[in-house]
Parts: C-alpha cells; sequence; structure tokens
C-alpha cells in the first residue's frame, strides 16, 4: 500500500475521488471572483477532505518524505487547502526539504 492509498483509506475511496473530482473542476478558478456566477463551493460531503488528510500528511516521517506526499497529493487533489497545509509547516522544514522544494 503506498502513502497515496493511505490517504485515500482515512477518508475513504468515494470521498477521495469527489474530492478530486471537484478540486480538478475548480482548480482554474481557485482565488478568482466568478464572473458567470459559478458556485465554485465544494459540496458538503467532501468539503473537509483535504483538512481531514493534513495530518496525516505532515505528522510523521523524515520532511522530504512529508513534502513527497503533499506534492503527490497536490497531483491528486490540487486545491488551496493542500498548499496552504505545505506553507504551514514551511518554518519546520530541515535542509534536504528546503533543497528539494
Amino acid at each position: 500500500m503506498t502513502r497515496i492509498d493511505k490517504l485515500v483509506a482515512a477518508v475513504g475511496e468515494d470521498r477521495f475521488a469527489r474530492a478530486c473530482e471537484w478540486a480538478w473542476a475548480t482548480a482554474a478558478g481557485t482565488g478568482r471572483s466568478s464572473e458567470d456566477d459559478t458556485d465554485t463551493r465544494w459540496p458538503r460531503d467532501v468539503t473537509d477532505v483535504p483538512h481531514e488528510l493534513e495530518d496525516l500528511v505532515w505528522d510523521e516521517g523524515p520532511w522530504t518524505e512529508r513534502l513527497e506526499l503533499a506534492f503527490e497529493l497536490y497531483r491528486e487533489m490540487p486545491c488551496y487547502a493542500t498548499l496552504m497545509y505545505t506553507r504551514h509547516h514551511f518554518p519546520d522544514w530541515d535542509d534536504d526539504a528546503m533543497k528539494r522544494f
């Protein structure tokens, strides 16, 4: 089982897949106002998925491995929350993680 598989298992395969789908559908417009009044709010049942995964990504292991997992998660679920937590942990990174970044 890969580390990303553990993230999927933690929130459930269906919720993970739907969160990824929603992230991809809204990623291009993140941070912009919607001129066409498109509702970009995530569905209530998946809105917390990126937040639920934060501890699993950042709480244990070498910083370079945590960073790699965060990037892997971002490739699957490109959303602000994934990057927000990357920034949140940035001050704690070791030199190897800084170089990798």
